[in-house]
């Protein structure tokens, strides 16, 4: 992976760890309205990096090989 792709990842990582970060048992205390709210915007960021980094969808076309 080169540095510019691998920045990206760390960038959306990090942008990712920072929404909200609470532990499991904190976030199940919530409101369903507020556990939505905070998926929601942790969706929005990793669907920011998937539409910016196009390496993973070359993956998936090439073909199959089976041995």
């Amino acid at each position: 992976m080169n540095n510019k792709k691998s920045l990206k990842l760390n960038q959306a990582s990090e942008k990712f760890s920072q929404l909200n970060y609470i532990n499991r048992r904190d976030f199940m205390k919530l409101s369903i309205v507020e556990r939505r709210r905070i998926l929601e915007e942790q969706a929005e960021a990793m669907l920011e990096h998937y539409q910016q980094d196009q390496e993973w969808q070359e993956l998936q076309t090439g073909d199959i090989i089976e041995y």
